[in-house]
């Protein structure tokens, strides 16, 4: 039976893929009524929520998700609860449920997915223009982010934060936040981090007419951490940031000066060496 339902999920993957989302979604039912474990219930559930979140059939979607999720925690695979679980959650924010997305990463007490989850809807309320309820979710995101040691959800996290913070001209809020961010990635050794958040310091500097010097500084400091951790992604972007006039394009001379600190666009110590 193990075979049988292994090769359900293989052909309904392959007709998920193509886009026939009625085949597939009969092939992870076969699947289902295949599995005879459940991480293998798991699976299936799983395969079925994401082609119904596909169809936007957001009820169906989210009861196999919820079954998944049973299923796998049953089952003690915390990797296939958090899929099922982001796909759970995806459905509701699609959905407008914000709030009870954020619910669901606390029942689960999953602090990762719970920082994904409120760094998701606190862009989100940044987009719509609730600001301060962004901020106020940021900063939990930012804390579980730390707490974990996720510096790729912290760097998401913190540029947000920034931005809402800088929308309201806080500026100094926000070049504190990113400073405090860079001084965790250095001690961390994490070169295209450091590079990363210096990038968006300069972003911040060049919301000032006379942030020029201190853009350059910062977006050249970027590049050559960049280059040392050969990230050619990254020096590419600087690069070419740089030939355009450091930021300048991305200045909008109707906000509020910000202030930001020129020593941070410095060469730092020795721990990126």
């Amino acid at each position: 039976m193990d075979g049988a339902q292994s090769r359900y999920l293989d052909r309904g993957f392959r007709f998920e893929q193509g886009g026939l989302l009625e085949r597939a979604l009969e092939s992870y039912r076969d699947a289902l009524a295949a599995s005879e474990t459940p991480v293998e219930e798991a699976e299936a559930h799983l395969r079925i929520a994401r082609v119904y979140r596909a169809v936007s059939n957001w009820e169906e979607s989210n009861r196999s998700a919820a079954r998944a999720i049973e299923m796998a925690e049953r089952a003690g695979v915390p990797d296939l609860v958090a899929e099922a679980m982001n796909i759970e959650v995806g459905s509701l924010q699609v959905q407008g449920y914000f709030d009870e997305s954020i619910s669901c990463f606390r029942k689960a007490n999953y602090d990762l997915g719970l920082a994904i989850g409120l760094g998701n809807v606190a862009r989100a309320a940044l987009d719509r223009g609730d600001v301060e309820r962004a901020i106020e979710l940021g900063e939990e995101a930012i804390g579980l982010a730390r707490r974990v040691n996720a510096l790729d959800l912290l760097l998401t996290g913190v540029q947000n934060q920034a931005a809402a913070f800088a929308a309201t001209g806080r500026y100094e809020l926000a070049e504190g936040l990113l400073t405090e961010a860079l001084g965790h990635f250095t001690s961390a050794g994490n070169l295209v981090r450091q590079a990363e958040c210096l990038e968006i310091m300069g972003d911040l500097s060049a919301q000032r007419p006379e942030g020029g010097d201190t853009v350059t500084r910062c977006f050249k400091r970027a590049l050559v951490l960049a280059t040392r951790a050969n990230d050619h992604r990254l020096m590419e972007r600087l690069s070419r940031r740089l030939a355009e006039g450091a930021g300048e394009a991305h200045a909008e001379e109707s906000r509020p000066t910000p202030r930001v600190d020129d020593a941070c666009c410095h060469d730092r110590g020795g721990s990126d060496e």
